[in-house]
């Protein structure tokens, strides 16, 4: 590994809502010098006024190689919170493992996984991906719960809640992945394969820790079915969770006329509209909620985590900030992996007091006896 005397993260994209939260918790954590940097230096002004003297402000180009060579020189690790896709994502991560630097991404996909495995490795360097709230969080904190002493086989239930604006970057991710080849709806994880067509959406719902009634909508990506694996789980239910049916018709519309060939960003633009006109005069919120049946000494066990964010991209931020730490401490395999995967579940526990997150409760019973025992925030 490149020797270094005062560690240096680069923050591409410091200036949106996902960077600037990043670059603020990685200064809280003490994790060495910032360098910030974004196309348009102006949108830098409030971090740079929030970090002081901790940051060095760069103009880069995430479009142009040169101007990514010069940003990621020197660094440890770079952060991406950049939203962009395809090859500007590629390239973004390229410049960083050729840099000699570690990589770190709130998103990227499975395809982005494949690039980085095809590129020149030192042996050394990592590149974590999905080290956001969805996928991230979603996948660590179910793996948190089955360290805490339960025994497999597993039965996971996941419940997906979020309740925030989207930026275009988030919003053409979130179509993606619904119209990805690794997902798909209404399936269900069940002995060790994908059952299809097992599961129909919920409807008119009250669902525990959810307030009011709700639709869930299931959907199996291919983070859930890795987890399945990983988990060694015999059976694994997946539910997007929204208020009402407009913003579900919205999505199954989208992603129909993406699946036709529709330019991605229009789409994206009008995903963003419905989400603004259905957070009008409402305060952002996410929550997930998972329930996990195992068992300890043959004793069927029941355990429950509800966790709940203040905002989407603060937590990202901050999940994103704590993956480039355990990076740098060299508690991350090296090469490609997701957030989710590679990272120690322990990290969940640590988000305790943290930027974004509201609260993190772990109950010891199965989901229907808190339906009338609680109210929800979503």
């Amino acid at each position: 590994m490149t020797a270094y005397r005062t560690p240096l993260v680069a923050v591409l994209g410091a200036g949106g809502a996902v960077g600037g939260s990043a670059a603020r918790s990685i200064a809280d954590f003490g994790l060495g010098r910032i360098r910030v940097g974004g196309r348009h230096p102006g949108a830098l002004d409030p971090v740079i006024l929030r970090l002081g003297n901790r940051a060095e402000e760069v103009a880069v180009d995430a479009a142009s190689p040169e101007s990514l060579a010069r940003f990621c020189a020197g660094s440890q690790v770079v952060v991406n919170c950049t939203g962009s896709r395809g090859a500007s994502r590629s390239a973004a991560a390229a410049a960083a493992l050729a840099a000699g630097a570690h990589y770190v991404d709130p998103g990227g996909d499975q395809k982005l996984l494949g690039q980085l495995a095809g590129l020149e490795a030192s042996g050394s360097r990592c590149a974590v991906l999905g080290a956001g709230v969805l996928p991230g969080l979603s996948v660590l904190v179910p793996r948190w719960l089955a360290a805490a002493g339960q025994e497999p086989p597993f039965t996971l239930t996941a419940y997906m809640g979020t309740r925030d604006r989207m930026t275009l970057a988030s919003a053409a991710e979130f179509l993606l992945s619904l119209n990805g080849t690794d997902g798909e709806a209404q399936a269900m994880w069940r002995a060790g394969a994908r059952i299809s067509h097992a599961l129909e959406p919920l409807t008119g719902t009250d669902l525990p820790f959810f307030a009011g009634e709700m639709v869930a909508y299931p959907y199996l990506s291919g983070e859930a079915e890795r987890l399945a694996r990983q988990l060694a789980a015999d059976e694994l239910r997946w539910y997007f969770v929204f208020e009402g049916d407009r913003v579900l018709t919205a999505l199954s519309r989208l992603a129909e006329r993406l699946r036709r060939g529709a330019d991605l960003d229009i789409l994206a633009r009008e995903l963003v509209q419905v989400i603004d006109v259905e957070m009008f005069g409402r305060t952002p919120a996410q929550q997930l909620v998972f329930q996990l049946d195992g068992s300890v000494s043959g004793r069927p066990v029941t355990r429950v985590a509800v966790l709940r964010a203040t905002s989407t991209y603060e937590l990202t931020g901050t999940l994103t900030a704590l993956a480039a730490a355990e990076v740098m401490k060299g508690s991350v395999p090296a090469g490609p992996g997701f957030a989710g995967e590679v990272l120690d579940p322990g990290v969940v526990a640590a988000l305790e007091g943290l930027p974004g997150l509201a609260g993190l409760h772990v109950l010891d019973q199965p989901l229907p006896a808190y339906a009338q025992a609680v109210q929800g925030t979503i």
